[in-house]
């Protein structure tokens, strides 16, 4: 995945749904046992900078990761 974001400048899709997922779940049990809704306003504004900068990365099609894979790339 870091190669792939030296090459093309982008992230894999699993990858952009795997860092929103997690983003969120934290956000939701955070708020969750947070009884303040002033902490709880809080922390989902503090994750909604992450959430938009994961949302505005450049996609990429895996297709630098198959490239990598196949084996004439591994050629001295």
């Amino acid at each position: 995945m870091i190669r792939q974001w030296h090459i093309s400048r982008s992230i894999p899709k699993k990858s952009k749904h795997l860092a929103l997922g997690a983003i969120i779940c934290s956000g939701a049990i955070s708020t969750i046992l947070l009884t303040s809704t002033c902490f709880k306003l809080l922390v989902i504004g503090m994750l909604s900078i992450p959430v938009f900068i994961v949302l505005r990365l450049p996609t990429s099609n895996n297709q630098v990761a198959q490239e990598e894979s196949s084996p004439s790339s591994n050629q001295p």
